[in-house]
C-alpha cells in the first residue's frame, strides 16, 4: 500500500520515494530548515524530483497518483508552477501536503490503519 497525503484537499498516492541525500546542492539553496513548513513541496529540475519538507526531515518523490498517475514534472507543471511564477492568487503558504488521517473501518485490522497514519504523520 503506497504512502498518502492530501494535497489541497485530494488524497495523493506516493508511488516512488527518493533519498534527498544525492540533492546536497539543492537542499542547501533553500531557506533554513526550521524556517520552512512540513508539507512545503520544491522541484528540483536536475533531478526531476519533488522534494518535500517532512516534520523530521525530506523526502524526495518523483511519480505519485493524484487523479491520474504523475511524474514529479507533470506534478510541477499542473500544481506548482503557477505558485513558483507568482501567478497564482493564493498564498504559498497554502500550498504544501497535509497529513491524511484514515479512518478506520470494519474491514481494515487495526495495525494497517495505525501504520498508514504513522507513515503520513512522518511527511508533515
Amino acid at each position: 500500500m503506497p504512502l498518502r497525503t492530501l494535497w489541497m484537499g485530494s488524497v495523493v498516492k506516493l508511488l516512488d520515494l527518493a533519498e534527498v541525500e544525492t540533492l546536497p546542492d539543492f537542499i542547501d539553496r533553500l531557506r533554513p530548515e526550521n524556517e520552512i513548513l512540513p508539507g512545503s513541496v520544491f522541484y528540483d529540475k536536475k533531478s526531476e524530483t519533488l522534494v518535500i519538507h517532512c516534520k523530521e526531515g525530506w523526502v524526495g518523490e518523483k511519480t505519485m497518483i493524484l487523479k491520474k498517475k504523475l511524474t514529479a514534472i507533470e506534478f510541477y507543471n499542473g500544481n506548482l508552477h503557477h505558485w513558483i511564477q507568482q501567478t497564482s492568487k493564493m498564498p504559498l503558504i497554502e500550498c504544501r501536503f497535509q497529513t491524511l488521517k484514515m479512518a478506520r473501518t470494519k474491514n481494515s485490522s487495526k495495525s494497517r490503519v495505525l501504520h498508514s497514519h504513522n507513515a503520513q504523520q512522518q511527511l508533515t
